[in-house]
């Protein structure tokens, strides 16, 4: 969980992110581990530390070459007499009301109630199920982007399941075990002073806490009692108090482990490396602080100690172990937004502090002029309650082991809840991450709900829009976190080429949102649980005469998703040491298989053209590929639920979920071939309902109770 600085008054937002990012610029390779001693690094030899990957690592554009110029729309509202209805769509529409019939036909979109929940079926919430359902119908399938960035998300996620199952989590064990063994040694450190010897207690402390917490090691005897209150309060999930062994405050509530974690333990010390912060700055200096200056410069200190010992120069066993874990966080969930131990040496480095040294962490001279360069090389966008506020109420400049990165939308949430908008406005709202991406249709939505009535919100939204990072920037497509909200931002501004209506408007405007809470649920490590091999599909006998089936005409959007797909599976194959023949490699790369024909289809549609005769076939098996993908996984239901912002002061929270599918009757232009001009087919897609909740209200009491107007529209009995 992250927070954010809300206001001169010291009012403290949390808001929902990675809880451990990573490090920029780590070795993707292992090296061979190599003895070396303390004062082995040369002084006049640079770092041995390879150059920053770049930052679109392991992504590839993938283009949607679709004719210039605005695709055409439907004219709505359409007569009934234009719109086909073959087989199952005919008894569909005669099963709707008369006022459903004339919402369709003036709005081109009605969502019903579940199919799967009238019939009683247990699998309403799968997306191979519910196209399945369809097929049976004898009803023409849509294929929506809800669908798409569903069956994307739910391969990524297991692949990445299996990744830390297989990877992430032995080498962080590694890396606690090398840097324990280090900082335990005797002369492990050199000559240790006595303005060194607190400082070397606190980063002992550190590892040992998380050592603790991943392998239950028990921790040295001068430090059993502070670790055990450390974990006592881990253990409780206590909320912003102040360390027993950092003397700085920690939110300890973002220990609470999800449900369904496969890795606790892991969880818990990945969360503990990400949250403990080493604050190098005092609350009458720099930019932020809580403590005094001698518990910044004994953080600091104890940071410099650390930061030695992954430099390859000094220890390139831990250097190594390091790396292997930085590496893969940093390219899942992104760079960190907390100072890491790799830069704080490239700033040593720049100030000619030599860190092999113990004389440069015992001098004050040196150790204040490297804090004060930390404050100014990169305070930290975001806030996460530890290290305390400064009187300005800004936050500490902190470094962490693994530092939580902050993402695009997080800082665009946070400042929309800060300054004088955080008196009126002490919590966002999921209106604010669809006016950010851009969607059509979310302006009027948020003027009707009263959500942009408070003093400067138009001004900070503008601001926020603005700094939107571009196709070119390191948060577009720097991770795979990263990527996915790409796919969010192109989503977000396709134009529409079939019904254009309010009702189609705010139907994507659900849509996206539902989208972006299965990426931000994914985004910490150790949440997920243990991965089960997916099954391969078979081929589908489509009984009876060709049914049409459409894809979402959205290319550009469905082109970012197959490259964000890509992304994923060749980087968790390098970084996370899949083997192409694992079944979740396997998963993707049928995944993406899917999301070419899909993008083919959509392509077509766009430019008002059929879809191809080689194509037909391969889009009437999407249910069985759909349900091939989700066999064997007890987890690839969509209800997912995560914390997007929390207020200290009321506790008050907001709360977005994505519960299950909803079919949308949705008015498609036909573009098969002999099929009269402006003519619509009625064809069902698959809906993610959203859910949003604030605080201790009820379920529903949101903007989307109010203002859903593709709601309400039941099929007769």
């Amino acid at each position: 969980m992250r927070r954010l600085a809300a206001s001169a008054r010291r009012a403290v937002l949390a808001i929902a992110v990675s809880s451990c990012g990573a490090l920029a610029g780590c070795s993707s390779e292992v090296a061979r581990p190599v003895a070396t001693s303390p004062s082995s690094r040369v002084a006049e030899r640079a770092r041995t530390r390879r150059p920053p990957a770049p930052a679109e690592w392991y992504w590839e554009a993938v283009d949607a070459d679709v004719h210039e110029g605005d695709p055409r729309a439907l004219d709505l509202p359409l007569a009934a007499a234009s719109i086909a209805r073959p087989e199952g769509a005919s008894r569909l529409w005669d099963e709707l009301s008369e006022p459903a019939r004339d919402r369709l036909r003036r709005d081109g979109l009605v969502v019903l109630a579940p199919f799967a929940e009238d019939a009683g079926a247990p699998t309403r919430m799968r997306m191979g199920a519910f196209y399945t359902d369809l097929r049976e119908r004898r009803i023409p399938m849509l294929l929506t982007l809800d669908a798409l960035f569903a069956v994307a998300w739910l391969g990524i996620t297991r692949a990445l399941a299996a990744v830390e199952a297989t990877e992430l989590a032995p080498a962080l064990d590694g890396f606690l075990a090398k840097i324990g063994a280090r900082l335990e040694a005797p002369g492990g450190l050199g000559k240790v002073t006595a303005d060194v010897a607190q400082p070397l207690r606190l980063a002992r402390g550190v590892v040992a806490v998380a050592d603790a917490l991943a392998r239950g090691t028990p921790p040295p005897i001068d430090l059993a009692p502070v670790v055990a209150q450390e974990i006592a309060r881990i253990d409780a999930h206590a909320g912003v108090e102040t360390s027993p062994l950092l003397g700085v405050p920690v939110d300890y509530a973002r220990f609470a482990v999800p449900q369904g974690a496969s890795r606790p333990a892991s969880f818990r010390a990945a969360t503990w490396l990400g949250a403990a912060p080493l604050v190098l700055a005092g609350r009458s200096e720099l930019r932020g602080g809580a403590g005094d200056v001698t518990l910044a410069r004994r953080h600091a200190r104890a940071a410099m100690l650390l930061s030695r010992l992954v430099d390859r120069d000094v220890d390139a066993e831990v250097s190594d172990a390091y790396a292997r874990v930085a590496r893969l966080v940093a390219f899942v969930w992104g760079t960190p937004d907390d100072l890491s131990l790799v830069e704080l040496g490239d700033l040593a480095e720049a100030l000619k502090i030599d860190l092999a040294k113990t004389s440069s962490v015992a001098s004050i001279l040196r150790v204040d002029e490297l804090r004060h360069r930390a404050a100014l090389h990169r305070p930290p966008a975001v806030f996460d309650g530890g290290g305390g506020l400064s009187r300005e109420g800004k936050p500490p400049v902190t470094v962490r082991i693994l530092g939580g990165h902050a993402s695009p939308d997080t800082r665009a949430l946070g400042s929309l809840v800060t300054g004088e908008l955080a008196k009126t406005r002490p919590l966002p709202a999921l209106l604010d991450v669809a006016a950010w991406l851009g969607a059509p249709g979310v302006r009027t939505s948020l003027r009707e709900s009263g959500q942009d009535a408070a003093p400067g919100y138009e001004d900070a939204l503008a601001r926020a829009v603005a700094q939107r990072p571009g196709e070119d920037d390191a948060d577009r497509h720097g991770s795979v976190q990263g990527s996915l909200l790409d796919v969010l931002l192109h989503w977000a501004e396709a134009k529409e080429s079939g019904p254009r209506s309010v009702a189609t408007q705010r139907a994507r405007i659900e849509s996206l949102l539902a989208a972006w809470t299965l990426a931000r649920h994914e985004g910490r490590p150790f949440t997920r649980p243990a991965p089960k091999n997916p099954t391969r599909p078979r081929e589908l006998e489509v009984t009876g005469a060709a049914l049409p089936v459409f894809v979402e005409p959205a290319p550009e959007a469905i082109a970012h998703l197959l490259s964000a797909v890509r992304q994923a599976n060749r980087g968790l194959g390098a970084l996370g040491r899949l083997d192409r023949e694992s079944p979740h490699r396997t998963s993707l790369a049928e995944i993406e298989d899917l999301l070419g024909v899909a993008l083919r289809a959509a392509t077509r549609a766009h430019d008002d053209e059929p879809v191809a005769a080689a194509d037909l076939p391969r889009l009437a098996a999407v249910p069985a590929r759909l349900r091939a993908l989700e066999a064997g996984l007890p987890d690839a239901d969509l209800a997912r639920t995560v914390e997007v912002a929390t207020h200290p002061r009321t506790g008050r929270s907001l709360t977005a979920g994505v519960a299950g599918i909803e079919p949308a009757l949705v008015l498609v232009k036909d573009t098969r071939e002999g099929a009269p001009e402006g003519a619509a087919v009625l064809a069902v897609g698959a809906h993610l309902v959203l859910t949003e909740e604030k605080g201790a209200e009820p379920r529903g009491t949101s903007w989307l109770s109010t203002f859903r107007v593709t709601r309400g529209e039941r099929a007769k009995p």
